[in-house]
C-alpha cells in the first residue's frame, strides 16, 4: 500500500443545524440532514476536489453522521464520470 500524496480535509455542507440550533433538541445529532444549499454545496467541493486530483484515484474516511454521508454523496458525483 502506498503512502498518500495529499490529504484533503472537506467539512460537511449546510445542515439544518447551521440554520437552526433548536433542531437540536428534537433531532439527534447524529441524524442532522444537509440543507438544499449543502447539497450543493457539496457537489461544488466535489467538483473542485476533481480538478485538484485529476479525477482518481482517492480514498474516502468519513464520519457515519448523516450530513457527512450526503456530503460525501455530492463529492462523489464529481467523480462518477472521471477516467482513470
Amino acid at each position: 500500500m502506498t503512502k498518500p500524496r495529499h490529504i484533503y480535509l472537506i467539512r460537511h455542507g449546510q445542515s439544518i443545524g447551521n440554520i437552526d440550533r433548536s433542531i437540536h433538541s428534537t433531532i439527534p445529532d447524529w441524524q442532522i440532514p444537509l440543507t438544499d444549499l449543502g447539497h450543493e454545496q457539496a457537489k461544488e467541493a466535489g467538483e473542485s476536489l476533481r480538478q485538484q486530483v485529476g479525477g482518481c484515484p482517492i480514498r474516502w474516511y468519513v464520519s457515519p453522521y448523516r450530513r457527512t454521508r450526503e456530503t460525501l454523496k455530492g463529492l462523489q458525483t464529481a467523480f462518477s464520470t472521471a477516467q482513470c
